[in-house]
């Protein structure tokens, strides 16, 4: 069973339904359920654009995580980092930190549809070194 579980969020559909699943899963085995938000720190021409930028970019996502969270008994976190490859940032933060799954949407922001996964799940679903879940919202063309 699944104890240590980490979920990807950037806010679309189908990572709503995968902080879901991980929070269920996590809530099922009596373990715990850690979600990354991964942002990009790029934007903007000085550090202080850039924090802006990132704490702009990063509110809103953490603040939609926090509320979903509040809705289980399971051992929760929240980390949000910096980073412009997120598949590369969650597999690593996944082995890292020793997660027994990874739960992410199959489709992010973009929705653009590579065999029916998005980039970030193509991606993850190549390169993960725990076991991977992807969670969809039922529609197979992902619009």
């Amino acid at each position: 069973m699944f104890r240590r579980i980490l979920v990807g969020f950037d806010g679309s559909r189908d990572a709503h339904h995968a902080l879901r699943a991980g929070i269920t899963l996590a809530a099922a085995a009596q373990g715990e359920v850690v979600v990354v938000i991964v942002v990009s720190a790029s934007h903007g021409e000085t550090d202080e654009d850039r924090r802006h930028a990132f704490e702009a970019e990063a509110a809103p996502l953490r603040a939609a995580v926090e509320n979903e969270l509040r809705r289980t008994d399971a051992a929760t976190g929240v980390h949000v980092t910096a980073g412009d490859r997120p598949a590369q940032t969650l597999s690593a933060y996944a082995e890292e930190r020793g997660f027994d799954l990874l739960v992410v949407g199959r489709h992010g922001r973009e929705r653009a549809s590579h065999g029916g996964l998005g980039r970030m799940a193509r991606e993850l679903a190549e390169k993960a070194s725990c076991p991977l879940l992807l969670v969809g919202d039922g529609d197979p063309d992902g619009d």
